[in-house]
């Protein structure tokens, strides 16, 4: 229903409120629709302060709502133009999963993932290694401590928050006690 809303917003380069909890309507995303297809749609997120939050990628048939052009999109502009909050250029086509992936792991951005519609996000931690069907993720806990490895087919990956709020500040844990990538004494690294 939103996939023709959200290529004119894209192509306007237009800020967009997001809604997907109809249940409640003060969880919302907001930012600029970077990428779109039938299937899903990745936003380039500022924080309610107009800081660049990163990135999530999002099932379209999970929006409920859709707002643009309204005073929070105004207000949220100015306070963007303000901090001189920027997004790069994003080019994301075809197989978007696999390309946030793909730019995560590039960039050593934490993503959160969310499988299989479940609300939560089970897997956090750094992109490992990309396969042509999942993805092996090097999971970061909220200490910022490596935790295992946790494998996904990409088929089951329902959300994905690429370097927003909460992956930076596991990010900066993460790299204040030295990590570099490897499980040390985890199964399969012996």
């Amino acid at each position: 229903m939103f996939q023709k809303k959200l290529h004119e917003m894209m192509e306007a380069n237009s800020y967009v409120s997001i809604y997907k909890h109809c249940d409640d309507l003060s969880l919302f995303g907001f930012g600029l629709i970077v990428a779109c297809n039938d299937e899903h749609f990745i936003l380039a997120s500022f924080d309610p302060h107009g800081v660049n939050d990163g990135l999530q990628l999002c099932k379209t048939d999970t929006i409920c709502k859709i707002e643009y052009n309204d005073f929070y999109a105004r207000r949220m502009e100015k306070l963007i133009n303000f901090y001189e909050s920027k997004h790069e250029d994003y080019h994301f086509q075809d197989d978007f999963i696999m390309k946030l992936l793909e730019y995560s792991k590039m960039n050593a951005f934490i993503v959160s993932i969310e499988i299989c519609d479940s609300g939560h996000f089970e897997v956090i931690g750094l992109v490992d290694s990309l396969y042509e069907e999942g993805c092996r993720i090097l999971l970061i806990n909220q200490y910022g401590s490596e935790d295992g490895y946790a494998e996904i087919k990409y088929s089951d990956i329902s959300q994905i928050n690429s370097n927003e709020y909460d992956e930076r500040y596991r990010r900066i844990l993460y790299k204040g006690k030295g990590g570099q990538g490897s499980v040390k004494g985890a199964a399969g690294t012996h």
